[in-house]
Parts: structure tokens; sequence; C-alpha cells
């Protein structure tokens, strides 16, 4: 068995970026000792960070669930309590890091990347089990490769030998992330084929991958953590005592196909281990190197992805899944879609209703506002997903996005008004570019050709791509606080001017189709529908100008259904 090695309290591993935008690897106590000083985690991939900032938010949760920012024990009897305690720590403007420091030296036995019994985030009996899946190359770790055995990436940010080894700081960091992201694996026989692993149902790819996460920003890593700090549970509920997983013993979690129930608090939750993994230690020249190679795995905890509401960073989503009774229709973990700016799934961010529940995280940021803790007037919302391909058995693609708004269209006060009328003009846009789309394949029509459909996708997404930043800023500028006095008039006021940004931007758009379109166009064909007289390009423009001209002609019949 491997001796303790690398211990990640004290060993750098952690990619932070500077206020100078300078990048260093920093150990798991100077993250925390420097926070204030740091701008953001800053590792290989955006979901690399999402993993590193889950485990020093579970260490924060397992911190202060049972002390002050003065290190006394401590345990909060109702949520006025716990918002007073990240009041202090919000305040003072860094963390308390002795208190923190104190903890984590208690279980610094947890936290070696190789020991013989307990490596960090890894399970030590796996070498003696003979159905462990491996040994793999830790390429397959990788992030930066999302390479498969079959079609090696093209273009790579390694090459030769560097691409068959992780230093010891690389490899923790995507230790972490295959345990949020991992892939749905099969067990490779001798010649390459996949051979199923069990009759048991798959436990799926990792947690985080599938969900839709969103996490707050702020603007150094010490505001970021505290914003995602989520003290209370969809900012109204106490949280259950924590337990993360380097407080367990390892039988608890040592346990092929694990099933859980969705953990009562934070720390357990985001340090559950779907994959059982273990990193080979048996190199000596890659040892001398502070390098690795191989590993193996099993298939570890899982709990129910329905109604999973202790997950407080994702969105989810309310459709029936066959087996689904229809009475009882439970909420999913959603995914983002790559193609779609995130800023157009606007209403699940915000809508609490019998079929909407949004992200927990959005809760706790409405509660700050609402108490009047967090005085500012932007707030970033960051996003990020993977994509899975057939089988969920190698990532294809990822995405990422932003959404900024002022955190008081998320209060009580607030919301309804302001929120629901944001939500109803968006429904307008979707009306709007869908006229674009039309016009688009009407002119395609009246030219002859049958391209329509094209011609129709094309023409919705130059429309998105303009709008983008046309409601970003119409968005980050809103204030309800400002119009509080006049409230209905100062939100009709500023509706206007999203509706007269979006109207000309469109409207140019569909100039421009028109006048591409030709002499074919103009000339027009008999519409294939009706038969009756030519359909030419000016006639399907005016039904566009006509159809544009308002909101109300935007809902009169004929319109998008």
């Amino acid at each position: 068995m491997p001796e303790k090695e690398f211990n990640l309290l004290h060993e750098p591993w952690i990619l932070v970026m500077a206020r100078s935008g300078t990048t260093s690897l920093v150990s798991l106590l100077e993250v925390f000792e420097h926070a204030h000083e740091y701008r953001a985690i800053a590792g290989d991939l955006p979901t690399q960070d999402i993993a590193v900032m889950r485990l020093l938010l579970a260490i924060l949760h397992a911190v202060f669930e049972r002390q002050d920012i003065d290190g006394n024990a401590w345990r909060a009897s109702d949520p006025y309590e716990v918002l007073e305690q990240w009041q202090s720590l919000w305040e003072l403007g860094h963390f308390p890091f002795e208190v923190i420091r104190s903890y984590l030296m208690k279980y610094e036995d947890r936290f070696w990347l190789f020991h013989p019994e307990t490596p960090f985030y890894q399970v030590a009996g796996l070498i003696k089990d003979k159905t462990v899946f491996g040994p793999f190359n830790v390429k397959k770790l990788n992030g930066d490769l999302l390479e498969s055995d079959g079609k090696p990436r093209l273009f790579s940010s390694r090459s030769g030998e560097e691409k068959q080894v992780l230093s010891y700081a690389e490899a923790a960091r995507w230790l972490l992330h295959m345990q949020g992201y991992a892939e749905t694996f099969g067990k490779f026989e001798a010649k390459g084929k996949v051979k199923s692993e069990t009759k048991a149902p798959s436990i799926g790819v990792g947690w985080l991958g599938k969900c839709g996460i969103v996490m707050a920003d702020g603007n150094s890593l010490f505001e970021t953590l505290m914003l995602n700090f989520t003290m209370l549970q969809d900012g109204e509920k106490l949280w259950g005592k924590e337990r993360p997983v380097w407080e367990k013993d390892p039988s608890e979690y040592a346990k092929e196909r694990n099933a859980i129930e969705c953990p009562n608090n934070l720390s357990e939750l985001m340090t559950t281990l779907p994959r059982q993994i273990l990193f080979l230690h048996n190199d000596k020249a890659l040892n001398a190197q502070q390098k690795v190679s191989e590993y193996i795995f099993l298939s570890g905890s899982f709990f129910p992805k329905e109604n999973s509401f202790a997950e407080q960073f994702t969105i989810w989503r309310h459709s029936k899944d066959p087996g689904d009774d229809p009475k009882n229709i439970p909420f999913r973990p959603k995914v983002f879609d790559a193609e779609k700016q995130v800023w157009r799934g606007f209403s699940t961010f915000v809508a609490q209703t019998k079929d909407d529940h949004r992200p927990g995280i959005v809760d706790w940021i409405a509660r700050l506002a609402d108490e009047d803790l967090l005085e500012r007037k932007v707030l970033t919302f960051k996003t990020s997903s993977f994509k899975y391909g057939s089988m969920s058995a190698a990532v294809t693609d990822s995405c990422s996005d932003s959404l900024s708004l002022n955190p008081a269209l998320l209060t009580h006060k607030f919301a309804e008004g302001w929120c629901d009328r944001i939500i109803a003009e968006l429904d307008i846009t979707e009306q709007l570019v869908w006229q674009l789309g039309q016009l688009a394949r009407n002119i395609e029509k009246s030219s002859g050709s049958d391209t329509g459909d094209a011609a129709y996708e094309e023409a919705k997404r130059q429309a998105y791509y303009g709008l983008d930043m046309i409601f970003r800023d119409w968005l980050e500028e809103l204030d309800p606080k400002a119009a509080e006095t006049d409230d209905a008039k100062g939100l009709d006021a500023e509706c206007k001017k999203f509706w007269d940004a979006e109207q000309a931007l469109v409207r140019r758009l569909g100039k421009t189709i028109v006048n591409d379109a030709g002499a074919k166009a103009f000339v027009g064909r008999p519409d294939t529908l009706e038969a009756i007289k030519p359909l030419t390009s000016a006639e399907a423009y005016n039904l566009f100008l006509y159809k544009t001209s308002s909101k109300e002609a935007l809902k009169s019949k004929g319109g998008k259904k």
C-alpha cells in the first residue's frame, strides 16, 4: 500500500486568479486564508472550477454549522440566527482563518491524495476487488483532452508522454471533476469490447452532469464563496446536521451502487462520491516526479434525482417522463441547451409556482436582498453544464453563460410584478422572432425555393444573436427600487424601452431579408397552400410589418400559436 503523500491542506494544487489576472497554485488552507485577495478559482475548465468550489463550500458548511466566527461552539435554532452568522462573516470581509484551519487540521489525515486506508475522495480497498474497472489511463480523467478510446483529439494541449500522466496537483483537480461529472462507463475486456457491468441499473453520470449549474459570482473569491454559502435551504429552512465525506467511516461509501436518500445537508450532498476511485501508486519513477498514470474505479453512491431540492445550484424541469404518474409529475434537474442563450429561459431562474421550482441559490440571494444584507444593484449568475453522447459514455459538448440583474428583482416585494412582466415581455420577444422566421420562410417560398425551413431557422438565429446584448443591457439596468414611488408607471416605461429596441432590430433584419431576396421573390409564385395568386416578397413584407407593428398585433389571430 502507498505511503501517505501529497496532503491537499498543505500542498499547492488549486488554480486561482489574482486581481492582476495572473494565476498560481495554492493549497486548501491558503485558499481560505487569502480568498479575499483572489479574483476567482481559475482551473482547467469552468466545470472543474465548480467541482472545486463545491468542495470549498462543503468545508464552509461543515465549519460554520457548529461554530461562530470566533470559533465558539454554536448552532442556530432559527433562520434569523443563521442570517446573523452570515452577515457577521460578510461584514468581516475575509474568512476567520484560524477557525477554518483548526477544523481542517482535525481531519488532516483524510486529505492525503495517497493514503493506505483513506485516500482523499477515493477508496483504498478497490485494489483487492476483482470486479474493479480498469486500470485506465488518467487521460480519461483529463477534461482538457475529452478523448475517447476510438477517437483521439485532433488538436490537444498535450502531446507524447505528457498525455499519459497527470501531476499530483492536476490529478486532485480532475478527481473532483470526475466525482461531479463522471461519464457512464462499461467494463472493458481484453480486446476493447465493452460488456455490461451487471444486470443492475446504471447509476448514470455524476450528479453535476445531470444538472444545469447556476452559481452567483462576486468581486472576489471570498465574495463568490459567501454568496453561494446558502446557509438556509431555499432561503427559508435550516439544514440538517452537516456530514461531509471526510467525517464518515469509509464503510459508509465504499459500496458498489450504493443507493442513498438525498442528503438533508449540503456538505454531505456536495461530497457524495458517485464513483469509487483509486489512483494506482506503484510506479516509483513516476512517484519521484509526483505524477500518476493510472486509476481504477467502481460505481459508488447515488440518490434519486426526482425532487432532490436540497441541491441549491441547478435549474429544474417539470415535464412528464415515461412511467410518471400524471397526477404527480416530479421535478428533475435540467441541463442547459448549448444553442440557447440563458436569458431566453429567464422564467426557470425566477418563477416559483406549482409548475416551476427556481434554483435554491436564487431564493437565497432573494432572502439576502429582502433582509437588506446585500447592497448592490447588479449581481451576476454564471451557468454551466455538460452534454453527453450516446449512452452517456462520453462528453460531447459543454456550455457556459451568465446573466446579470438587480437582486431586488428576485425579492418578494418586486418578483411578482417585475419578474412576471419580464417573462411576459420575453413571450412577446418569441412571437416577434417567430414572425421574422415566417418572413424568411415566405420569402423563400416567393422565390420558388424549397429551403424555407433553413431560412426560418437562420433568421431566428440572427434575431436572437442581435437581441442578446439588447436584453442583457436592459435587464441589468432595471432598478425596481428607483421606480418604487410609481411602480406600475416605471415598469411600463422600462418595458417600452425594450420593445422599441427589439422591434427596431427585428424589423431591420426583416428589411435586409427582403432586399436580399431578388427579382424572383418580387415577382412571386403561386402560394402552394391557396394557389390563387402569386405570393410576392412585397406581400410577405407587408404582412410582417403589420404583425410586428405592435404587441397587440403580435397577439392577434394568425400570429404564432
